[in-house]
């Protein structure tokens, strides 16, 4: 049996019409999880950042995922756009 693969998944959304058109952070974390799942993958931590933007380097979430890059092997992010119906991109 190989290695289990620990991954890190990062959601974020930066206004609330964000979250209620469809790309709320739930709906992000559930779309990450099953496709860890459907990998075999292990998710081993959560990073969420509520009302950041994107070009906000200095997001919470985003330093301590940044900082604590060696407690997992892989990080997903997922990109939900509504300018193209909400496909991932």
């Amino acid at each position: 049996m190989g290695l289990e693969t620990r991954v890190a998944v990062y959601t974020r959304v930066s206004t609330e019409d964000q979250a209620k058109e469809g790309f709320s952070l739930e709906a992000q974390r559930e779309r990450l999880e099953a496709y860890c799942k459907a990998r075999g993958w292990t998710v081993a931590k959560g990073y969420v950042d509520d009302g950041h933007t994107g070009r906000d380097t200095k997001r919470p979430a985003y330093q301590r995922m940044m900082a604590e890059r060696e407690g997992w092997d892989t990080l997903l992010v997922i990109k939900m756009d509504p300018r193209n119906g909400g496909r991932t991109s």
